[in-house]
């Protein structure tokens, strides 16, 4: 008959621990942790498409835009949008509503005779 000892699986479970602790020690970089504090300080994420968009056209939000387009991403989710229009401060800005991403972003110039296709609703901020 085979006889386990269990202080030797005590003490291999207690190494295997300890060697995964070590490793969960690691820090992650500080780019990382900068990105991951903005997109908590402002509930809202961006696309890199979108990112590049607002880079090209030197486009920068304010803090009150930004909460602007929260409440509005707040009331498209309580009406059940999934993507959703949101036109503010001559701009247009698409987003997916769940996750709080930012699509993409359209300035007045490229609205005109424009078609937005693939949203469920539009907020005008």
């Amino acid at each position: 008959m085979n006889k386990v000892n269990r202080v030797d699986l005590q003490r291999v479970d207690m190494q295997s621990i300890r060697r995964a602790q070590g490793r969960l020690k690691q820090e992650a970089p500080k780019s990382c942790f900068d990105e991951m504090l903005k997109e908590a300080s402002t509930g809202i994420k961006f696309s890199k498409h979108a990112e590049s968009r607002l880079k090209s056209r030197d486009v920068q939000l304010d803090q009150s835009q930004i909460q602007r387009m929260e409440q509005a991403l707040e009331k498209a989710e309580a009406k059940g949008v999934r993507d959703t229009l949101l036109i503010m401060d001559n701009m247009a800005f698409i987003a997916n509503t769940k996750s709080r991403t930012i699509i993409t972003t359209v300035p007045k110039e490229s609205m005109e005779e424009n078609i937005f296709t693939n949203i469920d609703g539009a907020v005008i901020i």
